[in-house]
C-alpha cells in the first residue's frame, strides 16, 4: 500500500498537460482508492535574464581595436532590477549625492544622477566634455557606459582617442580627452571598473530567484494544496464519489489543487482521525522562503554599505530604529563624502565658476 501511495503521488507530480495522471485507483470499499485532479505543473525558475553575465579571464580585442569588458555590461544593467533592495539602494546613494550638491549651470542635476547610477551599478561612468573651439570646457554631459570601450593604444599612434562607442557592426571614436573615466578600481586589471557589489552577486540573484519561484508557486494554481484523507470502512463508494466530485469543483485553499485519498483501516482508527486534512503546498516552504529573503537582503545592504534604518527597513523584534541623526551623520562622513570626491575630480576640467560644490550639512 505504501508503494502505491508513493507511486500515485509521483504520477501526479510528474504529469504534464498532455499526459494527465490516472484519475482514479478504485477497488471495493474495503480497499484503497485515490483520486487526484488538476494538471500539475513543475515549478521551475524562470530562465535567467542574466545568462550573458560572465567574467572573462583575460581581455580580448575586438578586431584588434578596443578592449572587451571584463564583465557583461548588459548583464550589469539588467542586474539593477533583479530585486527591490538592489534597485533602490543605488538610487538612494545617488539621491544623497544630489541632496548636498549646489546648483550648477555647467553640470546639471540630471547629468550627475545618471553618472552616479552608472558608477554604482556599472562600476564606472563616463562624463563627456562639451568644449568650444579653443578647448575650453563649457559643460559636462552623461555618456552611457554600456557601450563605451577603451581603445587599444598603439605606440606609433600615441594621439589616438582613448575611447570608442561600439555598435553592433561599427564604432565611433571620441576625441582625445573628450571622455573622462571615473571608475571603481579592480585589482585584476586597470582598464575598466567593476562594481563593488560584485561580491554579493550570488545573494542578489538568489533573492530574485526566490521571488520568482514564489510567484510561480502561487500563480500556477496547480500545486497540491492539501490531502483530504478518509479512513472509515463505512464510507460507501457512492459517498466517496460524491466527495471526489465536490472537492474537484474547488481549486482549493490559496488556489492550490488538492488530492483525495481513501484508505480504510478496518476500524482501527480513532473517530477523530476518520477524516483528515493534511496541508502540503504552503506550510513546508513558508519559513525557508522568508529566511532566504532576509539573509540575501542583508548581504545586498552590506554590499551597498547602507544601514537598514536609512533604507526604510522595518526594525526586527521591536528593537527600534536607533538615533537616526547619528546614523545619518556616520553615513554622510563614511559614505557620502567619499562618493562626492569621485565627482569632484571633474573640477580639473571645469572653469572655476563652473566647478562642482557640495553643501556641508549641520548635524549639531
Amino acid at each position: 500500500m505504501t508503494n502505491s501511495i508513493h507511486d500515485t503521488i509521483n504520477d501526479v507530480a510528474n504529469a504534464d498537460e498532455n499526459n494527465p495522471p490516472a484519475a482514479t485507483l478504485d477497488k471495493d470499499s474495503a480497499g484503497f482508492s485515490c483520486f487526484s485532479f488538476g494538471d500539475p505543473e513543475s515549478v521551475l525558475q524562470n530562465k535567467s535574464d542574466f545568462e550573458d553575465f560572465e567574467e572573462n579571464d583575460v581581455f580580448l580585442y575586438a578586431n584588434d581595436h578596443y578592449y572587451e569588458h571584463p564583465v557583461s555590461k548588459k548583464g550589469l544593467a539588467k542586474m539593477r532590477w533583479a530585486n527591490a533592495h538592489h534597485a533602490t539602494l543605488g538610487q538612494f546613494k545617488a539621491n544623497l549625492l544630489l541632496k548636498y550638491m549646489k546648483p550648477n549651470k555647467a553640470v546639471s542635476y540630471k547629468t550627475i544622477m545618471k553618472l552616479a547610477l552608472d558608477y554604482v551599478y556599472m562600476g564606472e561612468c563616463y562624463p563627456k566634455r562639451i568644449s568650444n573651439v579653443f578647448g575650453d570646457t563649457l559643460g559636462i554631459e552623461h555618456q552611457q557606459s554600456l557601450k563605451i570601450h577603451r581603445k587599444r593604444r598603439k605606440k606609433k599612434h600615441a594621439n589616438d582617442p582613448r575611447f570608442v562607442y561600439a555598435k553592433s557592426d561599427s564604432f565611433i571614436e571620441f576625441e582625445k580627452d573628450e571622455l573622462i573615466q571615473l571608475s571603481q578600481y579592480d585589482c585584476a586589471q586597470d582598464i575598466y571598473g567593476v562594481p563593488v557589489y560584485w561580491g554579493a552577486l550570488g545573494s542578489i540573484l538568489l533573492n530574485e530567484s526566490a521571488t520568482n519561484f514564489r510567484r510561480k508557486f502561487y500563480n500556477n494554481g496547480n500545486h497540491m494544496g492539501f490531502l483530504f484523507v478518509t479512513t472509515s470502512t463505512s464510507l460507501s463508494k457512492p459517498d466517496r464519489k460524491m466527495l471526489e466530485k465536490e472537492i474537484k469543483k474547488s481549486k482549493g485553499v490559496g488556489n492550490f489543487r488538492s488530492m483525495y485519498l481513501h484508505m480504510p483501516d478496518r476500524g482501527k482508527t480513532k473517530v477523530e482521525d476518520l477524516v483528515k486534512i493534511i496541508p502540503v503546498g504552503e506550510i513546508s516552504t513558508k519559513d525557508e522562503f522568508q529566511r532566504i529573503k532576509n539573509i540575501t537582503r542583508d548581504d545586498i545592504m552590506s554590499a551597498h554599505r547602507v544601514r537598514p534604518e536609512l533604507a526604510g527597513m522595518m526594525p526586527e523584534n521591536n528593537s527600534g530604529t536607533g538615533d537616526l541623526d547619528k546614523i545619518s551623520r556616520v553615513n554622510y562622513e563614511n559614505e557620502v563624502v567619499p562618493f562626492q570626491r569621485v565627482f569632484l575630480e571633474l573640477n580639473e576640467w571645469l572653469d572655476k565658476k563652473d566647478r562642482i560644490k557640495f553643501i556641508v550639512p549641520d548635524f549639531s
